[in-house]
Order: structure tokens, then sequence, then C-alpha cells
């Protein structure tokens, strides 16, 4: 079970995917999770390479099996493991504050990994996602909801400014395009 984890994650190493218990000071986006799979065996996401590694062992913590999903965008924001979903999140600079740029995609899967929609947020006055922090994301009443932050475009005072920025996503609109809403 999910209690079970954290004691035998620090031992398992399976090929290169080896989990660290290192957590910077600083905020930096959290790149590795463990979540439990519906039928009990136990999943991890890696978001750390080019692409995020999935891996699934059982209850005794041998390797089952693994599967490599494409990075929509340059930077890892984080996973989710929703009711029935699971969610990555993925982000790119935009250090020319473009507001045609697309700094922030939700990417929805289905419990096996197959690919059914995502939304994108454009400028958002954001010149980096995510930074100074790591985005953390729960689900109630068939919304997502991602609490992040981000650098923003430069103010009046010369600066880059970081602040929080919150969007809430409407899960069951459809499979092709998720509705959301953004503030900060």
């Amino acid at each position: 079970t999910i209690d079970s984890i954290s004691a035998a994650a620090a031992e398992c190493v399976q090929g290169s995917n080896q989990l660290s218990k290192y957590m910077s000071r600083w905020g930096t986006v959290i790149s590795g999770y463990i979540a439990e799979n519906p039928d009990g065996t136990i999943c991890t996401v890696d978001g750390s390479g080019n692409n995020v590694a999935i891996n699934n062992y059982d209850s005794s913590f041998s390797h089952i099996s693994e599967l490599a999903v494409e990075s929509e965008l340059p930077i890892f924001g984080g996973y989710y493991c929703g009711s029935e979903y699971n969610f990555l999140l993925f982000g790119q600079e935009n250090p020319d504050e473009n507001d045609d740029l697309e700094v922030i995609r939700v990417v929805k899967y289905s419990k096996e990994w197959e690919r059914l929609g995502s939304t994108s947020f454009f400028g958002c006055n954001t010149c980096i996602p995510f930074d100074a922090g790591t985005p953390r994301m729960y689900e109630s009443g068939g919304n997502l909801y991602i609490h992040t932050s981000h650098e923003m475009y430069m103010s009046s005072d010369g600066y880059n400014h970081q602040a929080n920025f919150q969007i809430h996503i409407d899960i069951a609109v459809s499979y092709t395009h998720l509705r959301a809403h953004e503030t900060g």
C-alpha cells in the first residue's frame, strides 16, 4: 500500500530509476512522484529527463513495466493522480514577454496513460512558469485546482517579480479541450 512506500522507496533501485530523498531548500519543482494505482500497484513518475518516465511496481516493489511519456513543453511542472485521470503539467520560458506564447499546458491522461486532451495558457504575465516554487494540484467537485508560482513580466521598477498563480480546470467538459480559469 501507499503507506509502506516511503520505507521501501529509499531502497528501490531498478536500472537507472533511482529515487532520491534530496529536496532543495530553495523553491524548485519536484520532479519525482509516487502514487498507488487503482489495482494496488505502485506508480513512480519522474519528470527530470527529456521525457516523463512512468514505472510500475507490484506490492513487493518488483518492477512490472515502464513507459516514456513525451514532454510537451521544455519545463516539467508536475504530476497529479486524480480520481479518474492522471495529469501532467508543462511550461516554457517567455523571456520576450510575448502574450501569444504558450507558457503552461495541462495534459489529461487516462489511468493507462492514453492522452485525452489538454488546455494551454498563453502569456499570462509569465516569463518563467513554476519559478521559485513547485506546483501543487488537487481535485474537488469535478475541477482540477493548481497553485503554482511564476516570474512575471518586468514591472515599472525594472524587476521581474515572483508571484503566485492559480488555475482551476473543469475536467469533465470534454476530452479534447479543458475549460480553465486563471488568476494571479
